[in-house]
């Protein structure tokens, strides 16, 4: 339990789940498939870099 509040991955996904839950309640119709769907499509783009540049940076750390 204790290694497990020291990692940052299970924060980290309860803030997004956290910031979903609360746009969603203020927006409804944000957690729709379709609008998700959209999200996913374009944030995509974004994603392939920002891997790219994760593994550069994993890379020069070790």
């Amino acid at each position: 339990m204790n290694r497990l509040l020291k990692t940052r991955e299970p924060w980290l996904a309860l803030g997004i789940l956290a910031v979903i839950v609360l746009v969603t309640l203020r927006f409804p119709r944000f957690s729709q498939p379709g609008n998700l769907l959209t999200i996913f499509n374009d944030t995509s783009i974004l994603m392939m870099p920002a891997r790219g540049q994760m593994a550069v940076i994993g890379l020069t750390r070790s």
